[in-house]
């Protein structure tokens, strides 16, 4: 009987090994193709890391989803984030299906601009060159107010049919145009003096910024007593804790809950490896996405970047996470 046993436990073990070889063995292009259903870059790396075949022929199957990749800039030389060795070949090539670049268009000087969210920039409005992958243009304070030349910059947005958002932050921006460019569903526009006529456009989504002081108020949640057992209901799957920083005792996150939105303060109180297990990504003051591989072990990624990212310890955690989120900030 225990002959049967052992010949049945071999049996069991010979097909799930067989599984899995299939599993690894699979045709480079089925995994090109599996990998392009997950849309965020942090899984896309986790599976590479599945079984060393995969990692070591990465090469052959393995791109990044270019939409969350900053372009190395090109016009400004304070770019410097560079992608892990170990991955460079695949961000590079990456770079080259992006859709979702964007522009700013002036001096880059306004406090609401995050450089790190930029791929080209340039001054002047007649040296901007818009490639195929722009999908945004952001056009801050420059030194010639009008949009009209023989190319006008509005002439060359409506030639440029991936552009959809056009962002107009200079207050005393003008044009003789009264026409928005057909492709753009998307407008921010600061200029009173731009009497564009919005009736027969394609636009969505139109936000007038007004001038003075509009600083959101935030809801401090620091003055609320600590989070009570069976606050947060069990269907919860993300939690945004805001401004909340307190202690939050065990048990009180439910094990539904996937993803959590903190600021640095919160996990100073809440160390990320002591969190429950089933939150596997952490967005950390929407600069740095972690993402847990191990209890001790978690993938550090820039938000604005995807292709800096690196593997850090627990014990090494915070440490880490106040260097990259004052790098961040610069």
């Amino acid at each position: 009987m225990n002959y049967n046993n052992k010949n049945n436990n071999n049996n069991n073990n010979n097909n799930n090994n067989n599984d899995l070889q299939r599993l690894v063995s699979l045709p480079h292009y089925l995994l090109s193709k599996i990998i392009n259903q997950l849309t965020d870059n942090l899984d896309r790396i986790v599976f590479s890391l599945v079984c060393k075949k995969w990692y070591n022929e990465r090469d052959r199957y393995l791109l990044f989803n270019s939409d969350h990749l900053r372009i190395p800039n090109r016009n400004n030389s304070s770019s410097s984030s560079k992608p892990i060795n170990a991955y460079h070949d695949q961000i590079n090539r990456s770079y080259k299906s992006k859709t979702n670049s964007k522009i700013f268009l002036g001096i880059l000087y306004q406090p609401s601009i995050n450089i790190k969210e930029i791929d080209y920039h340039f001054r002047e409005e007649t040296n901007c060159i818009i490639s195929n992958d722009v999908s945004q243009i952001v056009i801050g304070v420059t030194s010639k107010k009008s949009f009209d030349n023989e190319n006008s910059l509005f002439d060359r947005i409506e030639a440029s049919p991936n552009v959809k958002s056009l962002n107009i932050l200079d207050s005393y921006a003008t044009t003789k145009t009264d026409r928005l460019p057909s492709n753009i569903v998307d407008l921010t526009m600061k200029s009173p003096h731009l009497m564009l006529s919005l009736t027969n456009s394609s636009l969505v989504t139109l936000d007038l910024i007004l001038d003075g002081d509009n600083t959101v108020i935030k809801t401090s949640y620091e003055e609320l007593s600590e989070l009570a057992v069976g606050t947060i209901p069990d269907s919860v799957e993300f939690i945004d804790f805001k401004d909340y920083t307190c202690k939050i005792p065990k048990g009180i996150i439910p094990h539904s809950v996937k993803h959590i939105a903190v600021t640095m303060p919160f996990l100073k109180n809440n160390k990320p490896h002591k969190l429950p297990n089933s939150i596997s990504t952490i967005t950390i003051e929407n600069k740095l996405r972690l993402r847990r591989l191990t209890n001790s072990t978690f993938l550090m990624m820039n938000i604005n970047d995807n292709s800096d990212f690196s593997i850090i310890k627990s014990k090494m955690i915070h440490k880490q996470l106040i260097k990259k989120i004052n790098v961040c900030l610069n």
